[in-house]
């Protein structure tokens, strides 16, 4: 029943389908926040391998330095959210 109802719709459903959900706000916030997830994540993995690992820090510092990602990472994605109006 299903591969009759599926082979019926057509293509037109799906790409009408997958346009809507291409430009909702909610489809483009996740776009935005995947695009900056990786390039913050990989700049915060390069600034806690020098000024961690090479500085010979401690655990608490490791620590210290991902809470402090966290909230920047937070306040950094609300203002990209304003900006772009997400």
């Amino acid at each position: 029943m299903f591969i009759k109802k599926f082979l019926k719709t057509g293509k037109g459903f799906f790409i009408n389908k997958f346009t809507k959900i291409r430009k909702s706000k909610g489809f483009k916030t996740f776009i935005y926040f995947s695009i900056f997830r990786a390039v913050y994540g990989f700049l915060v993995l390069i600034f806690i391998y020098y000024f961690g690992y090479k500085a010979n820090a401690g655990a608490a510092t490791y620590a210290v330095y991902l809470l402090i990602s966290a909230v920047l990472s937070r306040l950094i994605f609300k203002k990209i959210k304003k900006r772009f109006n997400l």
